[in-house]
C-alpha cells in the first residue's frame, strides 16, 4: 500500500473569474512551499434530547468551510497573486522618466532636475530605482529613494557630481502594489493539492486570503505564512489542472542582504522584524445550504514588531510622545531580484528592554501601520498603509 509523501505532493494555484467557480483546467501555476495544509472543515453539533437510554441518538455536520495555511520562504514573483489579493489591488508598473535635464550632485547624493518636477512625475520615498545614462558609470545602477522634492531626488548611494546634458533615465524597477483608496479588488482562487503518488486530488474553491505574515530573521531565510479561507473542496483521482505553469525559480530572500530605513535614516541595529497583513475575512452560515455564501472582507490592517539593540532613546521617545515614523525595508536576492516593503506611516506601541549579563540589551518595539494621510499624488509618499515593490515583475 502506497502512503502519500509530502515531496510527491504538488500545489497549484489559479485565480477564479467568479467566487467559487472553477477556472479553466489549462490555467494555474505550481506553487513553491514549505508546507501547505488546506482542509475542508465542518462543525459538529449533537442532539440534546433527554433519553431514558442515557445516550446520544444523533449528530449533524454544519456549514462547510475551507481553512488552511500556506507557508513558504519569500522570493520575488512567487507570491505575486497572494500579495495582490491581500492588498486588494493590482500590481502597476513603476514610474519612468527620461531626459537631458538631470544632473548628479555629490552633496546629499541628489539627482537634480532643472525642469519639471520629480513629485509630479510620481517618484516616491522608498522606491527602488534604476538609474542609467550618466557618463560617470558609478552614478548609474540601483538605489533607494530617501527624499523627494520638486527638484531633488535623494538616493542612498554615493554620487559623483556630473552636469546635466546626457540623456538619463530614472525608472522604478519592476511593479508596485498598494492598498487603494477605492476600486478594491476581491480576488479568490482555486488551489489544488495533487497527491501524485496515490493519485488523489483535493481542489479547494472560493479561497480568499485571510492574512499574510512576514518574518525577517537576522540570520535566516525570510518567511511567509498565508492563512486561507474558502468555500468547498472537490476530490477526484485525476489532477484538475492539466498544464500548470512552472513554479518560479527566483532566489530566496534573507534579512542579511538588504537595508532598513526608519524615518528616512538607515538603521543597522535591528535584530528582527515581522509584520502581518490582516484582511478581517469571515465566513457565514445560511439555512438551506451546506456551504458558506461568501468569504466576507473586512479592513486591511498591518501590524508588527521590531527588535533592536538599545543604542539611544530615540525609539522610546517616539513611543512616549506618540510620534509617527516610517519603515522601508529592502531585500536583495540574485542580481535583478529585489523586493521593497514600505510602511509610510507607523506608530510605535512600546519600547521595552531586556536585561542580561552578556550580549547587547535589546528593545522590543511593536508597531501599527496606518493610512498615510500625508501622502498622495504629487506628494513624496503614497496615500496608503503599505506598499510592496517587486523588481522581477514586468
Amino acid at each position: 500500500m502506497t502512503i502519500a509523501s509530502g515531496v510527491a505532493k504538488k500545489v497549484v494555484i489559479s485565480k477564479e473569474a467568479a467566487w467559487g467557480v472553477k477556472p479553466a483546467a489549462n490555467t494555474g501555476r505550481y506553487m513553491r512551499r514549505v508546507t501547505a495544509e488546506i482542509n475542508l472543515e465542518r462543525p459538529t453539533f449533537e442532539s440534546n434530547e433527554i433519553r431514558t437510554d442515557y445516550q446520544t441518538a444523533d449528530m449533524r455536520l454544519g456549514t462547510k468551510a475551507v481553512n488552511g495555511t500556506l507557508s513558504g520562504e519569500l522570493s520575488p514573483e512567487t507570491f505575486e497573486l497572494i500579495f495582490a489579493a491581500a492588498l486588494r489591488a493590482a500590481w502597476v508598473a513603476g514610474e519612468t522618466y527620461t531626459g537631458a535635464d538631470i544632473a548628479a550632485a555629490d552633496a546629499g547624493n541628489r539627482l537634480v532636475k532643472s525642469a519639471g518636477s520629480w513629485l509630479t512625475e510620481g517618484f516616491k520615498i522608498g522606491d527602488l530605482v534604476t538609474v542609467s545614462g550618466f557618463a560617470t558609470l558609478s552614478n548609474n545602477g540601483q538605489a533607494v529613494v530617501l527624499g523627494v522634492t520638486a527638484t531633488d531626488l535623494s538616493l542612498d548611494k554615493e554620487l559623483v557630481t556630473e552636469a546635466e546634458g546626457a540623456n538619463v533615465t530614472v525608472a522604478v524597477a519592476g511593479k508596485k502594489l498598494a492598498v487603494p483608496l477605492s476600486g478594491h479588488t476581491n480576488d479568490s482562487f482555486a488551489i489544488e493539492q495533487w497527491y501524485s503518488d496515490i493519485l488523489a486530488s483535493e481542489l479547494a474553491l472560493g479561497v480568499r486570503i485571510g492574512s499574510v505574515a512576514l518574518n525577517f530573521p537576522p540570520n535566516g531565510m525570510a518567511t511567509v505564512e498565508v492563512t486561507l479561507m474558502g468555500k468547498d473542496v472537490e476530490t477526484d483521482d485525476v489532477a484538475y489542472f492539466v498544464a500548470p505553469s512552472p513554479a518560479t525559480d527566483t532566489s530566496i530572500l534573507a534579512g542579511t542582504r538588504g537595508a532598513l530605513y526608519a524615518g528616512g535614516a538607515s538603521i543597522a541595529v535591528v535584530t528582527g522584524l515581522n509584520f502581518t497583513i490582516e484582511g478581517g475575512m469571515e465566513t457565514g452560515e445560511v439555512i438551506g445550504s451546506p456551504t458558506t455564501p461568501d468569504v466576507f472582507a473586512g479592513r486591511v490592517r498591518v501590524s508588527g514588531q521590531m527588535t533592536a539593540y538599545f543604542e539611544n532613546n530615540d525609539l522610546y521617545t517616539k513611543f512616549v510622545n506618540e510620534e509617527e515614523t516610517s519603515l522601508v525595508f529592502r531585500l536583495d536576492g540574485d542580481p535583478g531580484e529585489s523586493m521593497m516593503f514600505k510602511l509610510p506611516r507607523i506608530k510605535l506601541g512600546g519600547a521595552s528592554k531586556d536585561d542580561k549579563e552578556t550580549g547587547g540589551i535589546v528593545q522590543t518595539i511593536p508597531f501599527t501601520a496606518l493610512l498615510n494621510v500625508h501622502g498622495g499624488a504629487a506628494e513624496a509618499t503614497e496615500k496608503t498603509t503599505i506598499v510592496i515593490q517587486d523588481t522581477t515583475l514586468v
